[in-house]
């Protein structure tokens, strides 16, 4: 799948893997909220200020992120497992039906609502890494659909 670039929204860092669409503004990304057409997820960090020199120099940093406000990377997925509230909308239980269309509240994978476009399916509940989290497997439907 290809890479989308966008300028990356200011103010706010966000973590690899935030769902972001493109915003009113050409070229900008704002959270995925499901009201447009789904751009990616994040592929790098974003960090208010950007990386510091330190973060070039410790080891152990693999991978530096993108000063808020600067241009990043988003792609889309052919199947997306994830796991968290960082990814995960409250919405989505351990008990929500396999199938569900899922769709994006603030950068989160939601059950698809009223006025939002049905991006991606439910295909699993896998057992969660950590202990209280909710686990999902997703994959993207084949034409996005605008209940």
């Amino acid at each position: 799948m290809p890479l989308i670039t966008l300028v990356t929204p200011t103010g706010t860092g966000y973590p690899i893997g935030t769902a972001m669409q493109e915003s009113a503004t050409a070229g900008t990304a704002e959270l995925a909220d499901g009201t447009k057409v789904f751009a990616g997820f994040m592929t790098r960090q974003s960090i208010v200020g950007g990386p510091t020199l330190g973060d070039d120099i410790f080891p152990g940093r693999l991978q530096l992120g993108v000063a808020a406000g600067d241009p990043d990377s988003f792609e889309r997925g052919e199947e997306i497992e994830c796991e968290g509230a960082s990814y995960v909308d409250a919405g989505i239980t351990g008990s929500t039906a396999l199938k569900t269309p899922l769709s994006f509240a603030a950068g989160k994978f939601c059950v698809a609502g009223s006025g939002q476009y049905a991006q991606f399916e439910l295909v699993e509940l896998p057992a969660p890494v950590t202990a209280g989290n909710v686990r999902i497997r997703v994959v993207p439907l084949a034409a996005f659909i605008k209940p």
